[in-house]
């Protein structure tokens, strides 16, 4: 199975459409919930085609050349773990945990079933009509799974998950790869991210690593930060007193400004309702 265009290639074309006509927006087609359900489509398709094939191969008891097809059921293992990963996410109720529970199950019976299909004592120690049956079950509980996942969990998570945790949960599924190659990119209308597990190391590492000579004023001009070679002599101080008190009266979003020889740009920090909290000074680089 080296195909490039992944294990479905015969329903992307379909799939694409199918995501073109629905007339989603950017974030509604990367939504994580969107795309295990997209991903639960190729599955259920691929189920269907099996189960087709099937049919042919009780007829003339080609039974090795069929299992080929079946190898590709290893992949489900990838899909299982992006579940799991959703768990962390949901919300700690015992009727949540106990729903988890019966999904674990039903993916750890899935599993030990195709592993049983590898066996030898599979292919030559049962009848046609065994062999038949023994999938016929798999396929439906597959399809159970893909059920229980969209009726319990998806839907408990739509209502109690966060809606800036969702981009969190896109990189994290993502990481995992999903079953086709077009998955578009989640973005925040704001271009910014930033995720409630950010601490003050991780932003203290961030700012050495970039070695950029800079200050943060707060909004009554007291320095809260200073970073690399940045200048504090009293002129470099005062100027930023004087571009603070006028960013801050006057509304602009940046200025430059020479002292002692040294380019200072002047950044105004807002928050999101558009009040100053605070002004930003770099040292350019000549």
């Amino acid at each position: 199975m080296n195909n490039s265009k992944g294990i479905f290639e015969e329903f992307l074309e379909e799939m694409s459409q199918s995501d073109q006509d629905s007339h989603l927006t950017q974030n509604e087609a990367a939504h994580p919930l969107f795309l295990l359900e997209r991903e639960n489509r190729l599955w259920e398709k691929k189920l269907e085609g099996w189960e087709g094939r099937l049919v042919q191969v009780v007829e003339n008891k080609r039974w090795q050349d069929f299992l080929i097809y079946l190898e590709e059921l290893d992949l489900l293992k990838h899909h299982f773990e992006k579940i799991e990963r959703l768990f962390s996410y949901a919300e700690p109720v015992p009727e949540q945990l106990y729903m988890q529970h019966l999904i674990r199950s039903e993916q750890e019976e899935i599993l030990e079933m195709i592993a049983e299909i590898k066996e030898e004592s599979f292919l030559l120690g049962r009848s046609t009509v065994e062999k038949s049956l023994f999938l016929e079950h798999l396929f439906l509980r597959i399809r159970q799974g893909i059920s229980r996942e969209e009726t319990r969990l998806f839907e408990d998570l739509r209502a109690y998950v966060r809606s800036q945790d969702w981009q969190t949960i896109y990189y994290e599924l993502l990481d995992l790869g999903f079953l086709f190659e077009d998955v578009p990119e989640f973005f925040k209308e704001e271009s910014s991210f930033v995720s409630e597990e950010l601490s003050r190391e991780h932003l203290e590492a961030a700012l050495q690593a970039l070695d950029i000579p800079l200050s943060l004023r707060g909004e009554d001009g007291r320095r809260l930060l200073r970073l690399g070679k940045f200048p504090m002599n009293d002129e470099a101080n005062e100027s930023a007193q004087f571009h603070a008190q006028q960013a801050r009266e006057e509304g602009w979003q940046t200025r430059t400004y020479t002292v002692r020889d040294q380019t200072i740009r002047y950044i105004s920090l807002r928050d999101a309702h558009g009040d100053f909290i605070g002004i930003l000074e770099l040292l350019e680089e000549k």
